[in-house]
């Protein structure tokens, strides 16, 4: 099934069989609080903690993405990035993942929010929510954010692997936006959001072990049972949010390099029949270590992109008056 297939059975299933039982439930949540709001802080803050995620994981963004492609080592790799394109090459194809970072983690961290004060016991919002309860809205959250992702991931990947790919590299994109009007103009909708099972398929899974794995740590190492991460010190927040980080990688990084070599395959000569011939061709070609090709940069990048990526939002969201406290 193609990814715009995907998509539309998705869209098809969840407005004429999930949508009404699903609307139904959350009615009858918000209806037994009749204080329920929408909490605009937390999309604000979902801004903020984009932009220091960003600053931070771009250079071993892109150190991956050309490992998972090149299949060279990770000093290779980037001592022939700054040698052939400069230091800041590092944070090429930035604005790509800047535009779609912002909106995407706007809308998770926001809908995470927003679907944790739900899940709120009405008789003592103060207690804290169980593990499966964090997972489950992290999942929720990791819905639109592949949904918003796909386009703009695809291509900061096509702009990283240029010159990389050789007889099946696509023509050379001047920019992200030149790139990404290419596309649309010659693949339309369908094109821009190539490898979206994947992607999909990823974020369901991975925000829910993120969102998880970010008060675990926060209970069961520092505050208890009792305590949500967001009342730790900063200093435990990093630490949690870059365990969650490292956790959420272990977890997904399968299928990203399953959804990055599709992305940056060619359109016109592809070397990928689809999800299973890529799973297939890696397997053949390097056995299961051909699924770990750039681990060791994505795991580096894991802990200090989501330990700035919550940091920044759980102090912005401080500096708005977080109201549960």
């Amino acid at each position: 099934m193609s990814s715009l297939n995907l998509l539309f059975s998705l869209v098809y299933l969840i407005i004429f069989n999930e949508i009404p039982p699903f609307l139904e439930f959350i009615q009858s949540k918000m209806s037994a609080k009749n204080n329920y709001y929408l909490d605009y802080k937390s999309f604000l803050s979902g801004v903020v903690a984009s932009w220091t995620s960003i600053l931070v994981s771009q250079p071993l963004d892109i150190i991956k993405v050309r490992m998972q492609n090149t299949g060279s080592s990770t000093i290779l790799t980037i001592s022939s990035l700054i040698k052939r394109e400069g230091f800041f090459a590092f944070w090429k194809a930035a604005s790509a993942p800047l535009v779609g970072s912002t909106i995407t983690s706007s809308l998770s961290l926001g809908i995470n929010e927003n679907f944790k004060k739900i899940f709120k016991n009405p008789s003592d919002p103060t207690e804290s929510l169980k593990i499966w309860q964090h997972a489950l809205c992290g999942s929720i959250s990791g819905i639109s954010k592949s949904i918003f992702a796909c386009p703009f991931e695809h291509v900061a990947v096509k702009i990283q692997v240029q010159g990389q790919l050789g007889s099946r590299e696509d023509h050379y994109y001047k920019n992200p936006r030149d790139c990404f009007i290419s596309i649309y103009k010659n693949y339309g909708v369908k094109g821009l959001y190539r490898g979206f099972n994947v992607c999909l398929s990823r974020d369901i899974f991975g925000y829910g072990l993120f969102f998880a794995a970010y008060q675990m740590a926060g209970k069961k190492i520092f505050g208890g049972d009792s305590i949500d991460t967001h009342q730790l010190p900063l200093w435990q927040i990093i630490i949690c949010g870059g365990l969650a980080g490292v956790v959420y990688w272990i977890g997904i990084f399968g299928f990203d390099i399953v959804k990055t070599k599709i992305q940056a395959d060619s359109f016109t000569n592809p070397r990928y029949k689809g999800v299973a011939d890529c799973i297939k061709i890696t397997l053949q070609k390097g056995g299961l270590s051909g699924f770990t090709k750039g681990w060791l940069p994505a795991l580096l990048r894991a802990f200090p992109s989501n330990a700035a990526y919550m940091a920044g939002f759980e102090v912005t969201m401080k500096f708005l008056a977080r109201e549960d406290k």
